[in-house]
């Protein structure tokens, strides 16, 4: 017999089952690359600081997608610094 499901089980936009311990740390890694991005290394930080917030994000903090955002204009900003400086 087939085992019975409920909507629940099946819903797509309830809140994922993660432990809140391992959330927030992915927000603020995203923050400091994200920052960090505009100094060093804007590709690589930027990118790992957008990958770190979205994570955060899917997992439910609050605070993942600002933090993707965070990360993403950081490092849109140290490749136009780069380009200004390296002329």
């Amino acid at each position: 017999m087939a085992e019975h499901t409920s909507d629940d089980d099946r819903d797509p936009f309830r809140e994922p089952d993660v432990s809140p311990r391992y959330r927030r740390p992915l927000a603020i890694a995203a923050f400091v690359l994200g920052a960090t991005a505009v100094v060093l290394l804007p590709l690589v930080t930027g990118v790992l600081g957008m990958v770190c917030g979205l994570s955060a994000h899917v997992k439910g903090d609050r605070l993942g997608f600002p933090s993707t955002a965070v990360a993403a204009v950081g490092m849109i900003a140290g490749m136009g610094l780069e380009f200004l400086v390296g002329r």
